[in-house]
């Protein structure tokens, strides 16, 4: 017994002074060696973006200074080493170059400092957000917990459009899936085609507007004719907030939800018809060209036909699983894959059905919907003659002769009886 308590106490002591090793090295803390007399940022959207720091520290001289940063959602950090004049008292200043680049405008920067004095105590500054906003637009915002809008033209009237389409939206889909934001949705809408690609120099000339589901940002154009607004209201804010919460309720590190789940509750989320979409379905069910889960599972195929296809099938299917298993079974789905499961074990936790069954069900669900097709004669092919309107010309003169000499013995006829009266 002495000699197992001779072996604690041994134990202890190594434990404390490993403990005090430690605490020398620790992160020192506003008031201690090294203090932040300022962190600062100056924007130049889109060009460059600046960090600037004052810092000074008590017992030596300020040796190194580094900056962390990322955009929100990034998996990984930009460091930047900071060249300076050591001394008690530092200033230092980094150049983010992003004309080059693509960085979406009003994405949130997250960054923090780490300073180092000669004698190796250290701070490291609690996190910091800068938002990257388009400073060559007067920006108006309306905004609550869950969303912010910010536009500019149109007047108010405009941004309360935009700002209800984009609250009755997340309702919409809240109600259908269950799910909760874990932090809010900035929307920025610019006023014109030419003031979006200003702010996307390397975009494809087809996209008009763009979502950034990690960092929970969506940017779009609404020009003050019917039509654009109309899409934005209707189709273009709906689907984009979908793709939001659908990142937000299913992120997972090791987990992949299906294209067509997110595609298809982004569509279905929308304020708008989409009997021409159905109407496709129906058409390839009917001919047998119906696309597999599979093919529309890990992205949609290049071909514009059989893309847009895919998005109907998308929708179908998730029109199919709310009307069959309702909201609380869509709830469960997306939840599977917060936890990491594959598709099949997401369908087997939800629907008590593997991924074949499910879309067995699904296909089934589909044909009722879509009445086989009636067989009909076989069309004959017609060959028109490239001298058609001369033979018609030529066959109406020879009937309107026919016709005029039938006519002229008719009267004849009737002359010689009335002679012969």
């Amino acid at each position: 017994m002495a000699g197992t308590r001779s072996f604690r106490n041994s134990l202890l002591i190594v434990l404390l002074v490993l403990s005090f090793c430690l605490s020398l090295g620790q992160t020192a803390q506003a008031g201690g060696p090294i203090e932040v007399l300022s962190s600062t940022t100056r924007n130049n959207f889109p060009v460059e973006l600046f960090f600037d720091i004052a810092v000074v520290a008590e017992v030596s001289d300020v040796v190194s200074i580094q900056l962390s940063f990322q955009m929100r959602g990034q998996g990984s950090e930009t460091i930047a080493p900071l060249e300076f004049d050591p001394g008690r008292q530092a200033e230092a200043s980094y150049r983010w170059y992003t004309e080059r680049i693509t960085i979406p405008p009003g994405v949130p920067i997250e960054y923090y400092w780490v300073i180092v004095d000669e004698e190796g105590h250290r701070l490291r500054t609690e996190p910091q957000t800068v938002y990257y906003d388009d400073v060559r637009f007067d920006w108006q915002v309306l905004e609550h917990k869950d969303v912010a809008v910010f536009w500019y033209g149109g007047g108010e009237e405009l941004g309360h459009k935009l700002f209800d389409s984009a609250v009755a939206a997340l309702q919409r889909l809240t109600a259908t899936t269950e799910a909760k934001l874990e932090y809010p949705i900035r929307i920025v809408i610019y006023a014109s085609e030419e003031g979006f690609r200003s702010a996307f120099p390397y975009l494809n000339e087809w996209v008009g507007g763009r979502a950034f589901t990690e960092a929970a940002l969506i940017v779009l154009y609404a020009e003050t004719d019917a039509a654009s607004l109309s899409w934005t209201l209707e189709r273009g804010i709906p689907h984009e907030i979908s793709h939001i919460l659908f990142h937000q309720a299913t992120e997972h590190p090791y987990s992949s939800p299906p294209a067509w789940l997110d595609e298809g509750l982004a569509m279905h989320n929308e304020n708008a018809s989409h009997s021409r979409e159905m109407t496709l379905v129906r058409q390839a069910v009917q001919r047998g060209e119906l696309l597999s889960l599979a093919q529309i599972s890990g992205g949609f195929p290049a071909d514009s036909k059989a893309a847009r296809l895919s998005y109907a099938e998308s929708l179908s299917t998730v029109e199919f699983i709310l009307g069959r298993y309702g909201a609380e079974a869509m709830a469960a789905f997306l939840q599977a894959f917060k936890e990491g499961k594959t598709t099949d074990e997401a369908t087997r936790q939800a629907f008590s059905l593997s991924l074949d069954d499910f879309e067995v069900e699904w296909k089934d669900y589909l044909a009722q919907m879509s009445p086989p097709a009636q067989p009909g004669l076989p069309s004959i092919p017609i060959q028109v003659p490239r001298n058609y309107l001369a033979l018609l010309a030529g066959g109406l003169l020879c009937c309107g002769g026919v016709v005029a000499l039938a006519a002229f013995g008719v009267l004849v006829l009737i002359l010689s009886k009335r002679a012969r009266t």
